[in-house]
């Protein structure tokens, strides 16, 4: 449950979508992880859904997949985010 990392708060403005920037940031993001010894990276979203899936090729996840601190804090938002993610 631990042996996974988290990619939260990417943001890329407007004017720079399309470029590629998000998805080297997410695959810079995962060698990170999987250097740091992480099985699994998940990230979990509202709004970057189509993102998540078309683009990084994320796999949806069930929420038990999350660290139970980090679930907790989910549940407790009330935020009907999903949650994506895939193996290091």
């Amino acid at each position: 449950q631990d042996s996974c990392a988290e990619l939260g708060c990417l943001f890329i403005k407007k004017n720079y979508e399309g470029r590629g920037y998000g998805r080297a940031m997410c695959r810079f993001v995962e060698d990170k992880a999987r250097s740091m010894g992480f099985q699994r990276i998940f990230a979990i979203s509202q709004s970057a859904v189509d993102y998540s899936r078309g683009r990084m090729h994320y796999e949806p996840l069930p929420r038990t997949v999350l660290p139970a601190a980090r679930l907790q804090m989910l549940e407790s938002s009330g935020r009907a985010s999903a949650v994506f993610g895939c193996e290091l």
